[in-house]
């Protein structure tokens, strides 16, 4: 039985019954400048953005890859780099370029014992676990206080 590839148009031959696209599509490999997860433009034109509209997740945006050029919609807004592959080849050039990740090591004051100490976290409070139970525990205090309060105001 003889179909058309969703993907490129091509006409198939089915080998099985819900396949809806050739063997060149399903294998990857590129038709007339066409594939089915990725677009590579000829050399003068550059990739069409949409715009956005209602709302930034709707909307679709086309980033080009930066090591392989292949145009790609990214899963977030920092991607960039289409695949696993390139994200590592783009790690390996910037490793070679000597850019290092920055270290996130800084000094906090604990807000319980007001004592001095490093975290590699952006939002840890508390220099140790004493402290941590401590301000749990004061929470909790303030918590109940204002549930009792408006109880009060309630009744």
């Amino acid at each position: 039985m003889q179909r058309k590839c969703h993907a490129c148009g091509a006409t198939f031959t089915v080998q099985g019954d819900c396949q809806t696209k050739c063997e060149l599509c399903t294998a990857g490999v590129s038709r007339e400048g066409r594939m089915v997860y990725g677009y590579v433009p000829p050399k003068e034109e550059k990739p069409k953005e949409k715009s956005e509209k209602k709302c930034r997740k709707t909307a679709e945006v086309l980033k080009t890859c930066e090591i392989c050029g292949l145009v790609f919609k990214p899963s977030s807004p920092a991607q960039k780099t289409c695949s696993y592959p390139c994200r590592l080849e783009r790690v390996k050039r910037m490793r070679d370029k000597g850019v290092e990740r920055q270290s996130n090591v800084h000094e906090e004051t604990c807000v319980i014992c007001g004592k001095q100490f490093m975290t590699k976290r952006y939002n840890q409070i508390v220099c140790s676990e004493e402290c941590l139970k401590e301000k749990t525990r004061r929470q909790r205090r303030e918590y109940k206080k204002r549930c009792r309060e408006r109880a009060k105001a309630v009744s």
